[in-house]
């Protein structure tokens, strides 16, 4: 898996040049960028699974101690919903210093409700969680033998977008 995701690198700002679609050992595809601050999965996938008609999800998990992200859950559909093609949306994101959880569309059968009603809204959302619901599905995203050990890589070729900076996994 390491190996693979080396050619990404480099990782850019502004605009990610490089996309990694990696076979899993289930009927899930995990798809990657090169962007800085990881992943951006929303416009990919929610396109995808509309064109080509299946199931998509993006996961995020922030590592522990950073200030960005947090533990994010979306499926989408091949059809369009309330909004867009989102049929479930689950987070726990720190927005402006404090934490916010969110929850919409339909419930799904294996969610455990009680979670989202925990006094610290960062725990209502958390890796666990998250682990937790995509075993449910099928996929066991944590653990680096769920992967395939090839992928197939899209680049972007042609002029950057201005301003764009390159980093390498230190930065």
């Amino acid at each position: 898996m390491e190996a693979i995701l080396k050619e990404l690198l480099p990782l850019t700002s502004v605009e990610c040049r490089r996309f990694l679609f990696i076979p899993t050992h289930s009927e899930w595809t995990a798809f990657v960028d090169n962007g800085h601050q990881g992943t951006d999965a929303f416009a990919t996938i929610s396109y995808l699974a509309k064109k080509i008609e299946c199931v998509g999800l993006r996961a995020t998990d922030a590592l522990p101690g950073r200030t960005q992200g947090g533990t994010v859950f979306e499926l989408y559909r091949p059809e369009d919903t309330d909004w867009l093609n989102i049929e479930r949306a689950i987070s726990a994101i720190p927005t402006d210093g404090r934490w916010a959880f969110s929850a919409s569309g339909a419930m799904l059968s294996f969610e455990r409700p009680e979670f989202y009603a925990r006094r610290r809204i960062k725990d209502r959302f958390d890796s666990e969680i998250l682990k937790q619901y995509l075993g449910d599905l099928g996929i066991d995203a944590f653990n680096p033998s769920f992967y395939v050990d090839e992928g197939f890589l899209v680049e972007k070729v042609g002029t950057n977008a201005p301003n764009m900076q390159l980093f390498d996994l230190g930065d």
